[in-house]
């Protein structure tokens, strides 16, 4: 969770378009606590931790949990609104 503070930061450098002239770098650290599943292996908790950070790193995360019984078609459903979503706001996939 963010402190106030922080939020105050972030909303800060978000504020007025991004220009090829702007030199500042704001970087910050923040420790993510998430609960794995008890069956999950070492190596699945692995994969999720450097998935995580990659997107963090590179990309704007676009993240979607599902239950463990989704069915193809909910995930297709899923995929499918995220998609929309990313073309309607102007992101592109990364």
């Amino acid at each position: 969770m963010l402190t106030s503070a922080a939020r105050d930061e972030a909303a800060r450098a978000q504020v007025g378009p991004r220009t090829s002239t702007c030199t500042a770098h704001l970087t910050a650290v923040m420790t993510i606590e998430i609960a794995i599943p008890d069956d999950w292996t070492p190596g699945q908790a692995m994969a999720m931790r450097q998935l995580l950070q990659h997107a963090a790193t590179t990309a704007l995360p676009v993240v979607a949990l599902v239950r463990k019984d989704v069915t193809a078609e909910q995930l297709k459903d899923i995929y499918g609104r995220i998609n929309a979503l990313i073309k309607e706001t102007g992101l592109q996939a990364a």
